[in-house]
């Protein structure tokens, strides 16, 4: 697992622009005005008076430059600094001190005051005054981020609202990536990334490579998570490019650590390793003990991806003994406590070396230390990370019952930001379903009207040629039918139009099958007293990362296309089979026993892993699936709808932890409730001895793969 640095004005941390407009260069030109005339008065006063710009000749603007880049050990020396700056009030500069020292790691509560505010309030422009809120609400959530409450950081994140459109640029930027940070840290990291792309169009105004190169680092670092690896890869590259433009060897480390993550996700492991130890210099130069921890602990985990754990294990120990003592130092001289995240990472990384070399039981330990302090501080996506990461372990290392456990963890936390991320993309796709639908509306009622004047010219016409012969009146009424015609063609094309929306919004693009909104309806509508029995059957395809990884995705869409194919000649006409999502399917088998859904559990592993799936270019590629199934009714137990899909996932992980390419089934349950039915699925060789359980368990053709 890895983590990455957190700068006072950028994390790089961990993504789509929404199409929000940039202010118009007048607009622009408005909001900067004021500053614009206020530097050229100070120039020409400095210029007439012959004084030097700052004290000891240094600008105002380097001085913050340099008191933004001090790092949190040295929060002394930053308070002192900026409290021997006194720029004009109510002036930008003096509102850049003001944010500078209410966001000094450790400095005290009341350092900056609410008369502070109001007095810069007071001295500045009108236009400009409002702006100390947004500051306030900035400078506040990086204090919740620095102090690492996680849950509350998200939380006034996600409560706060777009900077007015007048605000300076940079101000626009700080504050979009502030609250990316707390979202993303919080478990929401496809809005975190809408919000990075945003800030970095504000940055291209602002014009500062330094800003630009942390929040690239920063995006690269969050695309390359989410599998986006070409631009995740572009973005590092940029971001490595601006930082070797200075001389600030924190920023040079902070982007190659950025790159090195990047290419770990893509698979390239010996170039992130190679990367790694460049940014590890580049940090050991830096004066910064906290950053240099991290940077230890990250490239711990490159060292784990190039299976070599011992120098893992070295380089882990040496973060969290760094770490350790840092947290040391602080309690002693009653400093502000370092970040715990190289500590946290340290851990997970030394578990999972313990574990690779044998040292089970003492590796999962640590790795469990570092998700419940993951989970302590409110970072539940990275505790989800590290149970992943420490099931994967296990499970190779042999301990078959620790890995079922964590992966049992890991899912419950994986499906809750599963399930925050898809209301996320859900509102999003019902916001852009919504302005098409006013588009349609707006478009028909334009129609309707156009229609109606017609009808209304029409009746004006033969009002007025009343007196006319016959044959003009027929010629009229004609007209008027041909009018009647068109209306009903245009009501019957927008019916049949509605009618093919509803039945595109259940069909998944890609294989042509029905997709989750189209089972939904099956789970929660059957009705077990009409004395028919029901099964359902969920299919995951065995390594199908590792797949595309392999061999790209558009051979991962063809290996879908494929073995939907399989799956529908697999089954009768009467059943369904769906996309359940990603690598998922879903076989629903009505007027089902166990008989006829295990004969159409055999027939679906021998068809998809009896023949490997044919490419273009003439390769071919062998598949199996892991799948978990049951068969209703279970004794006594009512039908749980669509929590049914909960316990075929169960039953679909001990069929993947059991080697893969095969089946279980679940046939029967003597238990009470859903609870005890998952306890017995948890230790289900107990179960079966008791007689709760009934399982079947059905192999693919070749073995397990």
């Amino acid at each position: 697992m890895r983590g990455s640095m957190r700068p006072a004005w950028a994390l790089l941390r961990v993504f789509l622009w929404n199409g929000e407009a940039l202010r118009t260069p007048r607009m622009l030109l408005m909001s900067e005005l004021p500053r614009l005339l206020r530097t050229l008065a100070l120039m020409l006063c400095l210029l007439s008076a012959g004084a030097p710009a700052a004290p000891e000749g240094e600008a105002l603007a380097s001085a913050f430059q340099r008191a933004e880049k001090l790092p949190r050990v040295k929060s002394a020396e930053r308070l002192q600094l900026l409290r021997g700056l006194s720029p004009p009030p109510g002036s930008a500069e003096a509102l850049e001190r003001l944010y500078l020292l209410a966001t000094t790691v450790g400095a005290p509560a009341n350092t900056v005051s609410e008369a502070d505010w109001r007095a810069w309030q007071a001295a500045a422009p009108p236009q400009q005054a409002p702006l100390a809120n947004l500051v306030r609400q900035v400078a506040a959530l990086w204090r919740l981020l620095d102090a690492e409450t996680i849950g509350e950081a998200k939380q006034f994140a996600q409560s706060m609202a777009a900077p007015p459109a007048e605000a300076p640029a940079l101000w626009q930027a700080r504050q979009r990536q502030a609250r990316a940070a707390a979202i993303e840290e919080g478990g929401d990291p496809e809005y975190a990334m809408v919000l990075r792309l945003e800030a970095l169009s504000w940055l291209e105004q602002v014009g500062s490579d330094s800003r630009r190169s942390a929040a690239l680092a920063a995006l690269a670092f969050a695309q390359g998570r989410l599998d986006q690896h070409e631009r995740a890869l572009r973005n590092a590259e940029e971001a490595v490019r601006l930082a070797e433009k200075g001389d600030d060897d924190a920023l040079k480390s902070g982007a190659l650590d950025s790159l090195a993550a990047v290419l770990g996700f893509a698979g390239r492991n010996a170039d992130s390793l190679q990367i790694g130890e460049q940014a590890l210099q580049y940090q050991r130069r830096a004066d910064n003990p906290e950053g240099l921890a991290l940077m230890l602990a990250n490239l711990s985990d490159s060292y784990l991806l190039n299976q070599q754990p011992r120098q893992a294990l070295q380089l882990a120990d040496e973060a969290i003994q760094l770490t350790t003592r840092l947290i040391e130092e602080a309690r002693r001289q009653s400093l502000p406590p370092p970040s715990n995240s190289p500590l946290i990472l340290g851990l997970h990384n030394r578990g999972i070396a313990k574990i690779r070399l044998g040292r089970v039981a003492e590796g999962a330990a640590d790795v469990r230390r570092s998700v419940d302090m993951e989970l302590q501080r409110g970072g539940r996506l990275q505790a989800a990370v590290g149970l992943e990461e420490l099931g994967e372990a296990l499970q190779k290392a042999g301990d078959l019952s620790a890995a079922y456990r964590a992966f049992t963890q890991y899912r419950a936390l994986a499906q809750e930001h599963t399930r925050a991320d898809r209301r996320a993309l859900l509102a999003k796709a019902q916001q852009n379903f919504d302005a098409q639908q006013r588009e349609i509306e707006a478009k028909l009622l334009t129609e309707q009207n156009a229609l109606r004047e017609q009808t209304i010219r029409a009746q004006r016409l033969r009002y007025g040629m009343a007196t006319l012969v016959v044959l003009v009146a027929i010629g009229l009424i004609a007209l008027l039918a041909v009018l009647v015609r068109r209306l009903r063609r245009t009501n019957r094309l927008l019916a049949r139009s509605n009618r093919d929306l509803a039945a595109l919004s259940e069909v998944d693009p890609l294989t042509g099958l029905g997709n989750r909104r189209a089972m939904q309806g099956l789970l929660t509508g059957h009705k077990p007293s009409d004395g028919k029995g029901a099964a359902l059957a969920l299919i995951d395809i065995d390594h199908f990362k590792m797949l595309n990884d392999a061999y790209g995705h558009a051979v991962g869409d063809l290996v879908l296309q494929a073995i939907a194919g399989r799956l529908r000649g697999a089954v009768r006409e009467v059943d369904r089979v769906v996309r359940w999502g990603g690598e998922e399917f879903l076989i629903w088998l009505s007027e089902a026993d166990a008989e006829l859904l295990q004969g159409m559990l055999r027939r679906v592993l021998e068809d998809i892993a009896g023949s490997p799936v044919s490419l273009r270019d003439g390769r071919s590629v062998p598949v199996s699936v892991s799948i978990g199934a049951l068969v209703w009714p279970l004794g006594a137990l009512p039908w749980p709808g669509d929590k049914a899909v909960d316990t075929a996932d169960v039953l679909m992980y001990l069929a993947k932890s059991s080697g893969r390419n095969q089946a279980w089934c679940l046939l029967d349950a003597r238990v009470s409730d859903f609870a005890a039915l998952s306890a017995a699925l948890i230790d289900f060789n107990a179960a079966q001895e008791r007689g709760e359980l009934q399982l079947a368990q059905i192999k693919g053709p070749g073995g397990s793969r």
